[in-house]
Formats: structure tokens, C-alpha cells, sequence
């Protein structure tokens, strides 16, 4: 850093880039299917570096940053907006639970990026002085439980926290600027108009689009819950993924509330309470999350099929009981005059072992 020019970077070095060209490709959750390189535009990059505007966050803040810099809220979120904003950003190769407020109080940091996890983890540990040492007001971030929301700002005395909704690939976000525990922002009618963002009713069994008989999508009332869908305008554009077109496409619904019209399906589905606060209630489609990562069913099941006794495999996520997210479960059919011993059970476990990351292996 010490030997780098501060000159301003020469305009020639970006000529003929628009704000159209991939900046960044960022692999997604693969809710339907295999994961794919989701097209993250400058457009969009430029976007999200602002996307802290509302909470306050200026050049005089310091970010503390632990989270790997391939995912989209470390990088476009956190990054970008310390860019944008002439922030500081303090990084650590690796979140760590013992030095977590050290660092902070070492860094002066006033606030963080943070994914539900984290903050369990920092809750469950034995008190350290620095805990209420530190200059930390805010936090953003995503995944934080209700009851462990409550437990962290009490305990380590942090005034705000900004609970945001945010989609890789589809530019559909939200953010909670009022320190309502569990909500991820507010979607009232107006604010679903600004946004063009709205919740419309699914089906509990097939996970589908429910239908009237018109044809078109009805949109949730207070009280209930629903998937949230995108649309489509001259404004606001989908730039889907590099690859086959179908994988685009397959996001895409159309004749949503008047015929004609296209929205993206962002797969997210959320409740709505009765002041228009919304939820993350569940996600559709083939992936679950677990520890802070997003895990394609299909990638896992492609793995354990290649397995000599498998005929096919079923994974899902299920929940556990003090845990964020959901944990990989397999349900397994096996070929004909086959009987699962201890072999086979060390085979289908070094197979998982030596073909998926940590996360992704079902427990």
C-alpha cells in the first residue's frame, strides 16, 4: 500500500466499459438446480456500494470485516460501501470468537458485517472486559434469530442493528432501520410500489405460484406470508446468469398481476405483519443454508449417487434446535439386493468428504 501512486486512476484503463459488462461473477445458492455464475454487473456493483447510505455509515467509521470476500455481503455490501463511503476497513482472514472484541477495541471499530452465526457464537461465550470496551453502534447483516437479537445488544451494549434482505442475482432488497427484532425491513403499499416488490400467495405442497382462476398471482394480505417476486421494468432489469439462456428463463414468471406483465422470482418467501414488517420465513426451491453458506441439494445428491449402492439420493434441510439455518439431510434409495453396513457407510462418507466442502456434507 505504502509504495502505490494516489494518483487518480487513468480513465483510459476502463475505456469501452459500460455499466452493462460483468464486473464480478458470484456463484449462488442453486435453488433451482446446480449452482450457476450469477452476472453481477457495474451497475449493480455501483449500487450496492451505496447501500448504507440510509444507516449512517461515513468516512469516519471503521468497518470490521470477517467474513470471506466471495460472498456478496462481504464484498458488494461491506467493500464496496467502505469504498464508496472513504471508510476504513479492518480485515481478518478469520472469524475468531476469543479476539473478536480485542480486535475491535485494538481497531477502533464502530461497526460490522455479520451473519446470524456470528453473532450466536459471541453470545455464547464467557465474558471478556473488551465486550464493553469497544466503540461499536451498528451492525449489518443477515440471519439473526429474535432471541439472540435481544441477547446481543443487551449484553454487548451495540445501539443499532440493521437486519437487511438482499438477493445475489435479483436486484430485490430490504433493510431494517428501526431495530424491530427479526424483521429484515418494511413492505408497505407504497413502499411496494417504489420498490416493485411484492409477496403473492405459494403453494404449501408444490412450492409453486398460487393461481386464481384468472390466471394471475394474489398478493398477501397482513397476517400471512408469501414469495416475494420482482418486476421486471425498463428501470430494473434481471441480469441472470452466464450459461444457457433456460437458466435465466426459469426465474422468470409472467402474467403475474395483469397480463403481460414479467417478474423475477427471487424464491424468498416472508410474512407480513400488521405494520407491514417483513420476515424471512423459508426458501423454495432446491438449497438450504447452513453454517453462514448456501448449499444446492441437487450438487450434494449428483455426489452421493456416484456412490456403487446408491440408485438415487434426496437431500433437504431440516431445522435444529439452536442453530441458524438448516443442516443437510439425505434420504437415500438403494439398488437392488443392497443393504447399507458399516463399508458402505465409510464409503459414502469419504466420497462426501473428499467431494464437498464442510457445510454441505449431510450430518
Amino acid at each position: 500500500m505504502t509504495q502505490t501512486s494516489g494518483d487518480p486512476v487513468t480513465p483510459n484503463l476502463r475505456a469501452g466499459v459500460k455499466l452493462s459488462d460483468p464486473a464480478a461473477f458470484i456463484f449462488t445458492s442453486g435453488t433451482t438446480g446446480l449452482p450457476k455464475p450469477a452476472i453481477i454487473t457495474h451497475k449493480k456493483m455501483i449500487i450496492c456500494g451505496h447501500n448504507y447510505s440510509p444507516v449512517g455509515f461515513s468516512s469516519e467509521d471503521v468497518m470490521y470485516l470477517t467474513l470471506p470476500l466471495y460472498h456478496a455481503s462481504a464484498l458488494n455490501l461491506a467493500l464496496l460501501n467502505v469504498i464508496t463511503a472513504g471508510a476504513t476497513v479492518a480485515l481478518r482472514e478469520k472469524f475468531s470468537v476469543s479476539q473478536f472484541w480485542q480486535d475491535c477495541v485494538r481497531h477502533d471499530v464502530t461497526c460490522f458485517q455479520y451473519i446470524g452465526e456470528m453473532l450466536r457464537y459471541l453470545v455464547n461465550t464467557a465474558p471478556v472486559p473488551e465486550e464493553t470496551q469497544h466503540k461499536v453502534w451498528a451492525v449489518v447483516g443477515n440471519g439473526l434469530r429474535s432471541d439472540i437479537w435481544a441477547q446481543f445488544t443487551q449484553r454487548f451494549q451495540v445501539k443499532h442493528v440493521f437486519e437487511f434482505y438482499g438477493s445475489t442475482e435479483v436486484p430485490a432488497t430490504a433493510i431494517n432501520l428501526f431495530n424491530i427484532p427479526g424483521s429484515v425491513g418494511r413492505l408497505s403499499p407504497l413502499l411496494s410500489r417504489l420498490m416493485n416488490l411484492i409477496l403473492v400467495k405459494v403453494d404449501e405442497v408444490s412450492g409453486e405460484l398460487y393461481r386464481k382462476p384468472d390466471g394471475t398471482c394474489e398478493q398477501i394480505t397482513p397476517g400471512s406470508y408469501g414469495v416475494m417476486l420482482l418486476k421486471l421494468t425498463d428501470r430494473v432489469q434481471f441480469d441472470g446468469y452466464l450459461g444457457p439462456a433456460a437458466d435465466t428463463r426459469k426465474r422468470i414468471v409472467q402474467d403475474v398481476l395483469e397480463p403481460g406483465d414479467f417478474y423475477v422470482n427471487t424464491s424468498d418467501v416472508f410474512s407480513l405483519d400488521s405494520e407491514y414488517n417483513l420476515f424471512f420465513k423459508d426458501r423454495i426451491g432446491d438449497s438450504y443454508r447452513w453454517k453462514g453458506e448456501n448449499v444446492s441439494t441437487a450438487e450434494v445428491s449428483n455426489v452421493m449417487n456416484t456412490a456403487s449402492f446408491v440408485q438415487d439420493t434426496n437431500v433437504f434441510g431440516v431445522k435444529v434446535p439452536g442453530y441458524e439455518g438448516k443442516t443437510g439431510m439425505a434420504a437415500i434409495n438403494l439398488k437392488e439386493n443392497q443393504e447399507v453396513d458399516s463399508e458402505k457407510l465409510e464409503e459414502l462418507s469419504d466420497l462426501c468428504r473428499n467431494k464437498l466442502p464442510g457445510y454441505a456434507r449431510p450430518r
